[in-house]
């Protein structure tokens, strides 16, 4: 069996980012995720994130898959050693794992994003630490319905995340596999009941809790805030 070398793999994802560059003309940043089920790999994947961040294809590091059993401590010291070599840490947590897996990527990881983080309105004290630290949860709605964490029936947990003053943003996860885009999550917010200036909202804090450049961040409100106003006339 062929296997590939760090180079080999970061070649060809340059390759497929310029590519997509080119034709959509739309910039990406990647995070390459550890799998929580495959500890024993977080120390490649930490090697091929750092050789990535230095060639400029990768800004972070995250950490993805299943929750249970595999707490967030085991992930501690790489963690920390993505930090210390200029990586942004995002995780997982939240999802199929009450509050404490939370209180895990936040503890002992140290995160600067939540990804789902659904499971935060179980704990008022959680709660109250994401708002007041205002560490972002990226959610997915559609992603939820798919795998079960949320009931077809109910009312999506951001809902209650949003009033609780979390500063949440919507997510697609992966919309080839759950079918989804990101108009279609916001779709599903509007005719559950959100309004037009609270969707507005959470675009605003997909800007403000992305890794982007100030500059660039202020480049891209002016353009919300422009669309907004020209939307609203």
């Amino acid at each position: 069996m062929e296997t590939f070398g760090n180079q080999e793999i970061l070649d060809a994802i340059q390759f497929g980012m310029q590519q997509g560059e080119n034709k959509y003309k739309i910039k990406i940043n990647l995070i390459p995720d550890i799998s929580r089920h495959i500890p024993k790999t977080q120390r490649k994947v930490l090697e091929l994130a750092v050789e990535g961040y230095k060639k400029g294809i990768f800004i972070g590091l995250g950490l993805g898959g299943m929750e249970t059993n595999y707490p967030t401590n085991l992930f501690t010291d790489t963690f920390s050693k993505a930090k210390k070599n200029g990586l942004r840490v995002v995780a997982h947590a939240g999802e199929t794992v009450g509050p404490e897996s939370i209180w895990g990527a936040i503890n002992d990881l140290k995160v600067e994003r939540i990804g789902h983080g659904i499971r935060s309105i179980d704990d008022r004290k959680l709660v109250r630490h994401l708002s007041n630290k205002k560490i972002p949860i990226e959610v997915s709605p559609t992603s939820n319905y798919n795998l079960g964490v949320v009931n077809a029936s109910e009312i999506h947990p951001v809902r209650k995340m949003f009033d609780s003053g979390l500063v949440c943003t919507i997510n697609t996860d992966d919309p080839a596999m759950f079918s989804t885009s990101i108009s279609k999550e916001y779709e599903l917010l509007y005719n559950q009941g959100f309004t037009k200036e609270e969707l507005y909202k959470l675009n605003m804090n997909a800007i403000d809790s992305s890794f982007l450049e100030p500059e660039k961040k202020s480049e891209l409100r002016k353009t919300l805030n422009d669309y907004k106003t020209t939307y609203n006339n």
